[in-house]
């Protein structure tokens, strides 16, 4: 089974997320690519993440960083290597930075059991894990206390992303 949650949010909600991140023990980063199978995967410290710009990544506890799945396959005569995020206990997170005014939303989600290894149902992932991850996302759910449309659907927002739409400050992005 899968959480996802698309959202709209301020960079200064990004800062509160990252501090409450932080809030609960060592999280470790890293963009979400493949890379050639002869380079190691490597997460970095939370403090590093918060440094990149935009994109889809995957964050994890450092107690979580000996269990990741590896997936390889082959693609433009190359073997590469990626994390597999259904066999993993990692959540993804798509955070976007304001481009020209358009404020993109931001997505946060996790698979709370590892469709490959066991029936569906089975919880294979750690009980600790899920706790985390689902408190990560009841966190960003409580920010998210207003609703925002965009294209006949309502999404999350932080009330800051309210105040800046009202005073013209930012339009909404997909």
């Amino acid at each position: 089974m899968r959480t996802a949650l698309s959202f709209w949010q301020m960079p200064e909600d990004d800062q509160a997320f990252m501090d409450f991140l932080r809030s609960t023990g060592r999280v470790m980063a890293r963009r979400h690519r493949s890379l050639p199978a002869e380079q190691a995967i490597e997460f970095e410290p939370l403090s590093a993440f918060r440094r990149r710009g935009s994109g889809l990544y995957l964050l994890c506890r450092d107690v979580d960083l000996d269990s990741l799945k590896i997936d390889v396959y082959q693609a433009y005569g190359q073997s590469w290597r990626t994390v597999c995020p259904f066999g993993s206990q990692i959540l993804t997170l798509a955070r976007k930075k304001p481009v020209r005014g358009h404020l993109p939303r931001c997505s946060i989600g996790a698979h709370w059991h590892d469709r490959h290894s066991h029936p569906p149902g089975k919880p294979k992932k750690d009980r600790d894990f899920i706790k985390w991850g689902k408190s990560v996302i009841a966190w960003v759910q409580a920010r998210c206390s207003e609703k925002c449309r965009l294209h006949g659907f309502d999404y999350p927002a932080t009330p800051a992303v309210v105040e800046a739409l009202e005073a013209g400050e930012i339009a909404l992005g997909s």
